[in-house]
């Protein structure tokens, strides 16, 4: 079987010298080099980052050997005009290490549809291991119960896996075998590597904490980086029906899952409510940062089920157990810094996370003398709320008259940094200019990084600055099938690549690109992540500048690919507001954390050595060196 001699783990080579070839651009602009591997393609791209470099390595790609596999069996087939489901790869998502995690289907000798996807980890193609392949011996498992490919769609999708910083993955999949019903035919699995891939728990397993019922599948997964995960599961059993049914679970292994939070518990804090999920406003989202610490965005109700006549209020809730949940904000209350309004419905999963301080980002609709409008404020608890923005206020950086409109999106980012993104209108906006990304550590200090239609200079073509995605030290990417960009605050807004470039995906073998794309499934709309770094939803753009993406070509063909862009500089200037007298704690370890007066204010990814803090006057500068 290909799984045996793929899954084994393997030995990272030593990298060979590198010899050049040319990747070239059909249109006007910079041209893309090449660094190629006997097997592993290195492009780099020289000019498009102007004073930077940027490296782009093939992962897998549609017509490649896979390896370890049989000769002959390779990714693909490729996609052709008129195929319902095109893509062979799901989108990538990568660790911190550049571990990156998709799934892939495979054609050739010995080959049929019932085992041809897999789902596959590595750093490099020739580090590629596979973790799960349909029709293979799913783990903790009885003999014969095997992974099943889910759907014409394909094995996994994007929402079936995620990856922690730190490298540990978190799966589900569907079984079919020996006493599998619907009931038991789903799995959750954890690991980090493709030879300690273990079960954490099947569905109608016994229910931990819930004497006589039973789990059923898992939803919503999220890790953290310190290995915790978080998931719904419904359970089922007497006494258990559609008011108190949903489940919160957390854990670190099979032996420590737990209850988190329970559909139908009495809400602390004072408030003699009830959660619900079954609402025509929604249900409840959660989100779960490196602390273990929950935001939890919910529907209150009087009691139990909800008919729709009835008015709900949505809450948001943060704590590291049921007992220690607080209200952040509650539907209802007068909005805060704006005492004339009120604050009316929400949308329990349009909240954008939180980070490892418990700052998160709480949006309602709101309404006073001016009508209704939509508000977003951040915040630790409701005697902390700072509102950032409102639809109506005029947009940072735009021409005059220009405000925000429709339903902007907030990002809560590490330490300070908040990325904002929606739509604008006003007498000069229109359909080539009515979206724009704002980054700032306050609603005052907010500045444009990038708008539609804005340009890159010694780039042909306009932006389309669509999902931004935010690592925790505040670089961004953006974009998806017309085009990747990247923002660094040092170098500003410089392309990556997109439709038109000619790639040499392996020495001799170049292709150009059609569309490009991060984090979604469909090829023709990216979404982006629409989370932060800090919250247990694991994303493609990781605290090194690797950026894990997708492309397609103009041949049907398509791969994974790792972008390898400019590391953060080498010194961070940290808000100007901030006065008193600097604490370095932790020096030796990784993350590093800076104390201002004991109020944790900043965080430094990575594995560099503190060298110094330094201030002049109410600034301050943070140094570090790899």
């Amino acid at each position: 079987m290909i799984h045996d001699l793929v899954n084994k783990p393997q030995k990272m080579k030593p990298k060979k010298d590198l010899s050049r070839c040319e990747i070239h651009c059909n249109r006007s602009g910079p041209r893309l080099v090449a660094l190629v591997f006997p097997v592993v393609i290195v492009g780099m791209v020289t000019g498009v980052l102007h004073s930077a470099e940027v490296e782009i390595e093939t992962i897998a790609l549609t017509g490649m050997q896979v390896p370890g596999a049989p000769e002959g069996v390779v990714f693909g087939p490729p996609a052709h005009d008129g195929d319902q489901f095109p893509d062979r790869f799901t989108a990538p998502r990568i660790d911190g290490q550049g571990r990156v995690i998709f799934t892939a289907r495979m054609t050739g000798p010995g080959i049929n549809v019932d085992h041809a996807d897999a789902l596959f980890l590595g750093d490099s193609f020739e580090n590629l291991a596979i973790l799960a392949r349909a029709g293979d011996q799913a783990p903790g498992l009885p003999e014969g119960v095997t992974y099943i490919r889910e759907s014409i769609r394909g094995f996994l999708r994007v929402a079936d896996y995620h990856i922690n910083d730190t490298g540990q993955y978190l799966f589900r999949a569907n079984v079919v075998g020996p006493d599998v019903t619907i009931a038991n035919n789903r799995g959750l699995w954890t690991g980090t590597t493709a030879a300690d891939v273990s079960l954490i728990y099947r569905a109608d397993d016994p229910a931990p904490g819930f004497p006589g019922a039973k789990m059923q599948a898992p939803d919503h997964l999220q890790i953290n980086r310190a290995g915790q995960f978080a998931f719904w599961a419904w359970i089922e059993g007497a006494g258990i029906d559609e008011t108190n049914n949903l489940v919160i679970w957390t854990g670190r292994s099979a032996n420590d899952l737990k209850p988190f939070l329970r559909e139908g518990q009495t809400a602390p804090d004072g408030l003699e409510l009830d959660f619900i999920t079954n609402t025509p406003e929604g249900g409840m989202d959660f989100f779960l940062n490196d602390n273990g610490q929950f935001l939890v965005v919910t529907v209150l109700t009087e009691s139990g089920y909800m008919p729709r006549s009835q008015p709900a209020l949505i809450a948001y809730l943060t704590g590291k157990s049921y007992a220690d949940l607080k209200v952040a904000a509650v539907q209802g209350e007068p909005a805060p810094a704006l005492p004339e309004f009120t604050i009316r419905g929400a949308c329990p999963s349009c909240s954008q996370g939180f980070n490892n301080d418990g700052r998160i980002a709480t949006k309602y609709g709101i309404r006073g003398p001016s009508g209704t409008e939509t508000a977003i404020w951040t915040g630790t608890d409701k005697s902390d709320r700072k509102l950032i923005v409102r639809t109506g206020e005029d947009a940072p950086d735009t021409e005059p008259g220009t405000t925000f409109s429709g339903s902007p999106t907030l990002i809560v980012g590490a330490g300070p940094d908040l990325l904002l993104f929606g739509s604008l209108t006003g007498e000069s906006v229109d359909e080539s200019n009515d979206f724009g990304i704002w980054k700032g550590t306050s609603g005052a200090d907010l500045r444009l990084v990038a708008r539609r239609g804005d340009t890159v200079a010694g780039i042909d073509r306009t932006m389309v600055p669509a999902g931004p995605i935010m690592n925790s030290v505040g670089q961004i990417v953006f974009g998806g099938r017309h085009g990747l960009y990247f923002y660094d605050a040092n170098l500003g807004v410089r392309y990556i690549i997109g439709p038109g470039d000619t790639l040499e995906v392996a020495p001799g073998d170049f292709r150009t690109i059609r569309s490009t794309g991060v984090g979604e499934i469909s090829w023709e709309w990216y979404a982006g992540e629409l989370s932060g770094p800090e919250n247990g939803v694991s994303g493609s753009f990781n605290d090194q500048g690797q950026l894990a993406f997708r492309a397609r070509f103009d041949d049907g063909s398509d791969g994974i690919f790792v972008a390898r862009l400019p590391k953060p500089t080498t010194v961070l200037q940290v808000a100007d507001t901030l006065s008193g007298p600097w604490t370095v704690i932790d020096e030796a370890v990784s993350p590093h954390t800076v104390t201002l007066s004991g109020n944790k204010f900043y965080r430094v990814s990575g594995s560099e050595t503190l060298l110094s803090i330094k201030r002049d006057g109410l600034k301050a500068e943070i140094s570090w060196s790899p």
